[in-house]
């Protein structure tokens, strides 16, 4: 009976240790993205604003599945935005206009401060959880669009320590894009940060 026990004991210390190991993406998303066409989004919560950076991965280039990349200063106040008031993204006419410079020089030439002082998210749909392809046409010409299928997963990953780790695997039931997921998500992340900051001043 005791080794038996002893045996359960080890057993169960074996699945514990297997569901605790890191899972991590093999792809090297910051390799996909031009810095041309990231945007961001200005979040107004609780009488503050908070700057989001977001990336659309190209189906056509990423090839594995559907994603989206989300960026959000690890401080706040964000330290980031006083850079954008200052030489050449100062003369782009606009707060706005200069925040986006600064964003866009973030991850086409400052990705050290970047992958130091924010914390990066991507929002990811495996291909085989997604129907298709459809052929779309653009101004640009032809190209393949995917959609998710109803009940797929929608998996977070974190950057962290060079590394892009999975943080939560999320049910998609309606079959929503990444951008939709990841969009709630963030919202959610930057109220949580304001309410910090508020709590904390």
């Amino acid at each position: 009976m005791r080794r038996f026990i002893s045996f359960f004991i080890l057993q169960l210390f074996i699945i514990n240790s297997c569901s605790s190991q890191e899972r991590f993406s093999e792809v090297d998303f910051f390799k996909y993205v031009d810095a041309k066409s990231v945007t961001i989004s200005i979040y107004d919560t609780l009488g503050q604003k908070i700057v989001i950076l977001d990336y659309e991965f190209d189906f056509s280039n990423l090839k594995v599945g559907d994603a989206h990349l989300y960026a959000i200063s690890k401080k706040y106040p964000e330290e980031w935005i006083k850079k954008a008031r200052e030489g050449e993204c100062a003369t782009r006419g606009s707060e706005y206009r200069a925040i986006w410079c600064q964003a866009k020089h973030l991850f086409r030439e400052d990705t050290v401060l970047l992958k130091e002082s924010f914390d990066i998210y991507v929002f990811f749909i495996d291909k085989k959880e997604l129907e298709g392809p459809y052929r779309e046409q653009t101004d640009e010409g032809y190209y393949d669009n995917y959609d998710p299928k109803k009940n797929s997963n929608i998996i977070i990953y974190k950057y962290i320590n060079k590394k892009w780790i999975e943080i939560a695997k999320l049910k998609n039931p309606n079959g929503h894009n990444p951008r939709f997921v990841g969009e709630d998500y963030m919202d959610k992340l930057a109220q949580q940060k304001i309410k910090e900051y508020l709590k904390n001043r």
